[in-house]
């Protein structure tokens, strides 16, 4: 390559390490309140603590091992055995047709999202840029 030759440098990024909230911000997924759990979306386990009034996650045992000791373990957790099996998480072309008709409106009062399938975008608030990267 010559000194002043023209090229197209291409980044990539491989990969990120950081925590939930971290997630959410880069995803645009809502990671807090009753719909937290960007795998689960409306099915959540989730309740609001009587004195603490906090969302609680309770439900969540059912991401262990069938046999786990955990899962048994009524007392030590909301008092139910917990039996249900993890939801899939979505693929990439299905978070894509969720998040696509999102218009997302900055300075809107009902949260800077309106979109046509508000009922199915499950907990995404607005569309990453991560999906307009050419890859």
């Amino acid at each position: 390559m010559d000194i002043g030759e023209y090229f197209t440098l291409r980044g990539v990024l491989l990969w990120t390490v950081n925590d939930f909230p971290a997630y959410g911000n880069l995803s645009r997924c809502v990671v807090k309140g009753y719909q937290a759990c960007p795998i689960c979306g409306d099915d959540t386990p989730s309740h609001r603590l009587k004195n603490g009034h906090k969302i609680c996650y309770i439900g969540h045992r059912k991401w262990l091992a069938i046999n786990h000791q955990y899962r048994r373990q009524c007392a030590a957790f909301n008092g139910k055995l917990e039996y249900g099996t993890p939801p899939e998480p979505l693929n990439e072309e299905e978070v894509l047709h969720i998040v696509e008709d999102i218009n997302y409106i900055w300075g809107s009062k009902n949260g800077g999202s309106v979109g046509e399938n508000d009922g199915d975008r499950v907990c995404w608030k607005k569309k990453s840029k991560f999906f307009d990267l050419k890859y």
